[in-house]
């Protein structure tokens, strides 16, 4: 459980990192985040009698697959999305808005797949966080 708990902030800090460079990934799910786990031995103290070959795990994670994700680009003017400090950002291409429907369904916000009439946004990537989490 530890584990699972380490693997969830460190996907939830990745996530936030790559919202603050103005990216939604648009297909968070399991298929598409690589865990990484690599065991290195403790330090041992040279003047130590403990034969104990304790080991510890460092375990890193990343998102992969990127191929639906979109950046957003400063715009003039007010419009939705703004942030603090009352910037507002849009896709930086019409071409490049996120369809209704594509993705992971089992993963998809509502506002992705269409259910309420709502703009796909940043969140949706917690969303979909949030349901890979909890299977």
């Amino acid at each position: 459980e530890r584990v699972l708990l380490d693997v969830a902030i460190q996907l939830a800090k990745a996530l936030g990192d790559i919202h603050h460079a103005r990216v939604t990934h648009y297909d968070i799910k399991p298929h598409n985040i690589i865990v990484c786990a690599a065991s290195a031995l403790a330090a041992a103290d040279a003047t130590s009698d403990n034969d104990d070959d304790s080991t510890s795990t460092a375990i890193t994670v990343k998102f992969a697959d990127f191929g639906l994700a979109h950046v957003a680009w400063p715009k003039r003017g007010d419009g939705d999305g703004s942030d603090k400090g009352g910037r507002s950002y849009h896709i930086a291409d019409t071409s490049q808005k996120i369809a209704r429907g594509a993705g992971t369904i089992a993963y998809m916000s509502p506002e992705q797949t269409g259910r309420v009439q709502r703009v796909a946004d940043y969140r949706s990537d917690f969303y979909s966080l949030g349901a890979t989490l909890y299977q």
